[in-house]
């Protein structure tokens, strides 16, 4: 598996005008982005990269402050949160589907089919994220197990052995995140890939699957065209 550099920066875009209020997870990221010593005119590329459609009939503009939040590792750009929609809040899921948006403190876009979510993804100028793309991030160069280290952590995120057995907002558990700042790769929403596979479990508990190993970066099943389900969401990724 190719290796990705784990030089990140992390970008908040536009954050206030159709997608809500920037919350407290948001500024946190704000501040990691800081911290990296990044200079204002990259950031200021990186906003109109996040915000640009790519040309086609298919290609619309993601709401103002959709994409309040996007990560760097190497040359991938993926969204910090699970997909969402424009108008979800921390209560409900929303019911628009124009576009795939990454913020934290909303209640992330579960029960779209695999084609939904491509076409989710494009329509913000992104793709589904691609499954060796997503393991990359997850596992990083150490090739962790969990996001956040070698070992399982109870209640680190709201999987199906210490989560709360409900779905949270985006980026609700601090300490679910890789190094570089990618939240909820394990547990909450299931993410589908475009390998047609659904990766790092979900919030439900399942007696057959209780395992930690289930909540794994490498944790995969197999997700079919047409399907919807309620633990299943997904996260979008592109190369500039």
């Amino acid at each position: 598996m190719r290796k990705i550099q784990s030089s990140i920066a992390l970008v908040l875009v536009v954050a206030l005008a159709a997608c809500g209020e920037a919350t407290s997870s948001d500024a946190a990221l704000n501040a990691d982005a800081a911290a990296t010593g990044g200079a204002a005119s990259d950031a200021a590329a990186t906003e109109a990269d996040a915000q640009a459609v790519p040309n086609g009939a298919d290609a619309v503009t993601a709401p103002a402050g959709c994409l309040g939040a996007v990560a760097r590792v190497g040359d991938l750009e993926i969204f910090a949160y699970e997909a969402s929609r424009a108008d979800a809040t921390g209560e409900a899921a929303g019911a628009d589907s124009t576009a795939a948006c990454s913020r934290a403190g909303v209640l992330p876009w579960a029960d779209a089919t695999l084609p939904e979510a491509r076409a989710a993804c494009a329509a913000s100028g992104f793709a589904l994220c691609a499954g060796a793309d997503w393991l990359a991030v997850c596992g990083g160069e150490e090739h962790r197990l969990f996001p956040y280290g070698a070992t399982h952590r109870p209640a680190a995120c709201n999987d199906h052995v210490g989560g709360s057995s409900a779905l949270e907002p985006t980026g609700a558990r601090a300490d679910c995140r890789t190094p570089e700042g990618v939240f909820d790769l394990s547990g909450n929403l299931a993410e589908m890939t475009e390998d047609a596979m659904k990766r790092g479990g979900s919030f439900r508990v399942n007696a057959v699957m209780y395992q930690s190993e289930y909540a794994q970066c490498d944790a995969q099943l197999r997700v079919f065209e047409g399907v919807h389900s309620d633990e299943v969401g997904f996260r979008c990724c592109r190369r500039p």
